[in-house]
This record gives structure tokens, sequence and C-alpha cells, in this order.
């Protein structure tokens, strides 16, 4: 049986809320490089949260410093204003312990079509 889980792209792009966090904390408008190194050092975690879109995949066995079982799906997002698809490791709570194979892509469509065609 699939399981897909859908989340309103409106509201998944984790960036402007980064850089409007930004904004706020130093009190300036030219936060973009901030964010930049945010998104460099983090993108991981920040492309996880931007998810719009996850399916299961079946049992991660690419990390193996884990303690506990992971989970393999596969996620479509989009960050920045670009779409992704990528395979990621979590835990059973959600967690994010691995992203593998992220490709980003200028539309949608385009995201979809790599999600789906994940194994």
């Amino acid at each position: 049986m699939l399981a897909l889980s859908t989340i309103r792209h409106s509201e998944a792009d984790a960036y402007p809320g980064l850089v409007a966090g930004l904004r706020t904390e130093f009190r300036t408008d030219n936060v973009e490089l901030v964010a930049a190194l945010f998104l460099d050092a983090e993108t991981d975690d920040f492309r996880w949260d931007s998810r719009v879109a996850e399916r299961g995949l079946g049992p991660c066995e690419d990390v193996e410093e884990a303690e506990t079982a992971l989970d393999r799906v596969a996620i479509l997002g989009i960050l920045a204003g670009r779409w992704y698809a990528a395979c990621a490791c979590i835990d059973g709570e959600g967690r994010l312990w691995a992203m593998h194979g992220c490709t980003e892509y200028v539309h949608r469509r385009d995201a979809e079509r790599a999600y789906l065609a994940m194994a």
C-alpha cells in the first residue's frame, strides 16, 4: 500500500521565515547573506522542515551510527523558491538523521516526477 502525506506548499518554504526572523534579530534589511550562511550550515534540516510531501520507502540501512531503527522516506519540498526531491532517513519520532540524493528543480512538476520515481 502506498501512503502519501501532503503539506500545503505555501506554508512549507522555511526560507521566508528565516529571513524575517534574521531581519528582526539583526534589525537590518541586508540579511540574505546571513540567511545563506544558515542554509549552508543546516541545509538538510531546512529541507526536512520545508517538505510538502513524503512517502515511505522502507527501512534505512545507510546510517550506521543510529542506535534505533530508521525509516527511509522520499520527500518533495520547496526551499527558497526552489523545488527539490530527496531521500531522508528518519527515526520513529520523525526526526531527521540523514538526507541523500537531493536534487533541485525549477519547476514543481519535475521535482514531483523525481519524487515519484524514488524507490
